[in-house]
C-alpha cells in the first residue's frame, strides 16, 4: 500500500479549485454550499457525514472514522474566507486560476488549502481500510470543516462542540496557522503553531469633572484617560517563560534568524496591551464626566496567565495600575494553550516534512500562533493542537503573511501537493496498523542497497566504521536510511567488512530486528557506552565516521553532547574521528 494514491495528483488540486470557486465570504458566510460539495465527495468515497447549522446557510461538516479506543485525531479547518475586491487582484479571487504554477484565489492560504490537505489524508485512510482488510485504525479520526472562524466562530466550532456533547481532552488536532518556512542560518525550518496566547479583556473607566474640552480642569475624566493611555504606551511587561518560548530561543541561539523569526520572538516574549475600543459620547464643547475604554491584554501561554485568571490576578497587575486615577475590572478571560513538542504527531509530521521535501526542509520550530484560531476551543479542553499546513520554502512565511487577508492570495501547486503528501503519510503511519510494516517491506530492497553501497564507499574512503548514535529519532538521515524510529538511545554500526550491528534498548529491539537490515541487534540493559565499546573493541576500527557536517543539515545528525558522550566512551580505541559526509554525498546525491 502506498501512502500517495496516484489519482491524488490531479484529484486534490481539482477539489481545491472547486472549493475556492464557491464564494464563502464572511459575512455573510454561506458555508453550507461548500460543506455540501465536500459531503458529496465523501459520499462517493463511501463515507457518511453530517452538516450541522446554527442558522440556515452556516454549515459545519463533520465525518468520523471509528478506531480502537484511544485519543482521536482531529483534522480541522474553516470554510469561510474574508472579503476580496476583484478590482484589486491580478486574478479573479474566486476564479481559482492556475497560472505560473500557482492556484490563485481567496482561501488558498487561509484555509481551504488545509481543508483539502486534511480531506486527502482522510480519504487516504478510507481507501486504505477498504483495500487492505488487515489494516485497522488505531484511533478514531474526525474531519471537521467549520463555519465563521473569520468572524469569531459564533456559528462554528463552539456550536458544533455543543451539539456533539463530547470532550476532546486527549485529542491530537491538526489546525491552521503554521507549517510555513523560515530561515535560520542556512536551514529552512517549518514554523509550527504549538500554542495560542490568552486574551484578557479589561474595562477601564475614568471619572472626573466635565467642562470645556479645550481648557479642561486638572481632575477631568479626559486628562485622566490621557494619562492612562500614556502609561499604556510606555509600559513593558517582563518576559514570561513558556515551553514554546524556551524551545524557540534554544533554536535561535547563535544562529542568524530571518526577519519573521525576529518578529515572532518579540510577539512571544511578554504580555502586551492593545486597545479594543473607546466609548465616547457625542459632545461639542463640554467634555463628559465619564470615559470608558476596553483594552485587551494578550499573554503568552504558561504559568503567568493561569495566575492572572485566578484570584491573584488583580495583585499581578497592581504594578501597572498603581497610581493611575482609573477604575478597572476584568470583563472576560479567553484561554490560550500550549501543546507538548514530545508528542508522536508533532514528531512524525516533522520527520515526514523533512523526508518528503527532498532536502529542502531541515526541521521545524515551534511558535505561538498569531491571533486566534478555532484550535483554541480544543486547546481549552486539553487537546494537543498543532497549526501545521506544511509548505515548501518556495513560499516562505514572510510571503504567506503578505497574502493572507490581502490581495493576490495564491499557493504554489508544488507546495500544496507537498503538504497533502505529508499529512497523508503522517496519518497513515500514526493511525493505520500494519501500514508502516507494509511501507518498510515496499522500500526494503532499496534501503538494503543503501547499506550495501555504503560498505563499498567506506572501503574507498578508508573508513572502518560508520557509527550512527541516535536518540529519539534525532538523526534526519535515519528515515531515508532505514525508516525505523527509535524511542531510546541506540546506535547503528556499519563496518567496512559488511557487518551491520544495531545496539538498542529493549524497547526498540523488536522493531530493529523486524526491519531485516541488521546482522545482529544487541540489547543493552544498563550502560549504553559499555555495550557499544564491547561491540567495537573486537573489530578495532581506526577511522570512525559520524554524521556531522558544516553546511548540510540532513548530514548533520549528531548533537555535540551526544558526540562527546560517545567519543568519550570510545577513548580506549584510540581511533580517528571523521565526518561521514563523503559517504552520505554518494548515497544521497540529491539531498
Amino acid at each position: 500500500m502506498d501512502f500517495w494514491p496516484p489519482d491524488f495528483e490531479e484529484f486534490l488540486p481539482l477539489i481545491l479549485t472547486d472549493l475556492v470557486r464557491i464564494d464563502t465570504t464572511n459575512p455573510p458566510g454561506r458555508e453550507t454550499s461548500a460543506a455540501l460539495y465536500l459531503q458529496e465527495i465523501l459520499k462517493q468515497e463511501g463515507v457518511e457525514s453530517r452538516i450541522i447549522e446554527k442558522v440556515p446557510g452556516r454549515g459545519n461538516l463533520i465525518a468520523e472514522l471509528p478506531g480502537k479506543e484511544g485519543s482521536p485525531i482531529l483534522l480541522i479547518s474553516h470554510l469561510d474566507v474574508v472579503d476580496a475586491d476583484p478590482a484589486e487582484w491580478k486574478e479573479n479571487p474566486f476564479g481559482a486560476a492556475l497560472k505560473g504554477g500557482k492556484i490563485w484565489g481567496r482561501g488558498t492560504l487561509d484555509t481551504k488549502h488545509l481543508t483539502v490537505m486534511e480531506l486527502g489524508a482522510f480519504i487516504f485512510l478510507v481507501r486504505a481500510l477498504k483495500q487492505n482488510k488487515t489494516c485497522k485504525l488505531s484511533r478514531p479520526v474526525l474531519f471537521i470543516a467549520s463555519a465563521d472562524e473569520e468572524q469569531g466562530s459564533q456559528y462554528g466550532i463552539p456550536f458544533l462542540l455543543e451539539n456533539l456533547n463530547r470532550n476532546f481532552r486527549d485529542a491530537d488536532v491538526i489546525s491552521e496557522g503554521g507549517g510555513f518556512s523560515v530561515k535560520l542560518g542556512n536551514r529552512n525550518l517549518l514554523a509550527c503553531a504549538a500554542g495560542e496566547k490568552w486574551f484578557f479583556t479589561y474595562k477601564i473607566t475614568a471619572r472626573g469633572a466635565g467642562g470645556n474640552y479645550l481648557f479642561p480642569p486638572q481632575n477631568s475624566a479626559m486628562l485622566k484617560m490621557a494619562s492612562f493611555l500614556e502609561a499604556l504606551a510606555e509600559y513593558r511587561f517582563p518576559t514570561t517563560p513558556s515551553e514554546i518560548y524556551d524551545t524557540f530561543h534554544r533554536f535561535l541561539k547563535g544562529e542568524e534568524a530571518d526577519e519573521v523569526l525576529k518578529r515572532l520572538s518579540q510577539y512571544m516574549e511578554s504580555p502586551a496591551f492593545k486597545i479594543d475600543y473607546m466609548l465616547l459620547d457625542s459632545w461639542e464643547e463640554t467634555a463628559p464626566e465619564e470615559l470608558t475604554l476596553e483594552v485587551k491584554l494578550t499573554v503568552p501561554p504558561g504559568e503567568f496567565p493561569e495566575r492572572l485568571s485566578s484570584s491573584q490576578g488583580r495583585d499581578l497587575l497592581e504594578s501597572f495600575f498603581q497610581g493611575l486615577p482609573m477604575e478597572w475590572e476584568l470583563v472576560r478571560a479567553e484561554k490560550g494553550y500550549q501543546s507538548s513538542l514530545e508528542e508522536e504527531l508533532f514528531k512524525v509530521m516533522v520527520k515526514n516534512s523533512v523526508e518528503l521535501s527532498g532536502g529542502e526542509v531541515q526541521g521545524a520550530i515551534p511558535f505561538v500562533a498569531l491571533g486566534r484560531t478555532d484550535g483554541r476551543f480544543f486547546g481549552e479542553q486539553g487537546a494537543r493542537v498543532y497549526g501545521f499546513s506544511p509548505l515548501l520554502p518556495e513560499i516562505p512565511f514572510s510571503e504567506v503573511l503578505s497574502k493572507v487577508h490581502q490581495k493576490d492570495e495564491c499557493i504554489p501547486l508544488k507546495s500544496f501537493l507537498f503538504g497533502c503528501r505529508v499529512l497523508c503519510k503522517t496519518l497513515g503511519e500514526i493511525c493505520l496498523q500494519d501500514f508502516e510494516k507494509e511501507r518498510e517491506m515496499t522500500n526494503f530492497g532499496e534501503k538494503k542497497r543503501y547499506f550495501e553501497k555504503a560498505t563499498e564507499i567506506m572501503k574507498k574512503e578508508k573508513i572502518d566504521l560508520w557509527l550512527l548514535p541516535i536518540r529519539e529519532g534525532s538523526d534526519p538521515i535515519i528515515p531515508l536510511l532505514s525508516g525505523v524510529r527509535t524511542v531510546g538511545l541506540a546506535a547503528y554500526c556499519l563496518f567496512s567488512d559488511g557487518d551491520i550491528i544495531a545496539l538498542s534498548s529493549v524497547i526498540d529491539a523488536q522493531d530493529l530486528e523486524g526491519c531485516g537490515f541488521f546482522n545482529r541487534v544487541i540489547k543493552y540493559q544498563d550502560s549504553f557506552e559499555e555495550a557499544l565499546l564491547s561491540i567495537l573493541e573486537p573489530k578495532k576500527p581506526k577511522r570512525i565516521a559520524f554524521n556531522y557536517s558544516r553546511d548540510r543539515y540532513l548530514f548533520d545528525g549528531i548533537s555535540l553532547g551526544l558526540y562527546r558522550r560517545v567519543t568519550g566512551a570510545l577513548t580506549p580505541l584510540k581511533a580517528e574521528y571523521v565526518s561521514a559526509e563523503p559517504i552520505l554525498v554518494k548515497l544521497f546525491p540529491n539531498k
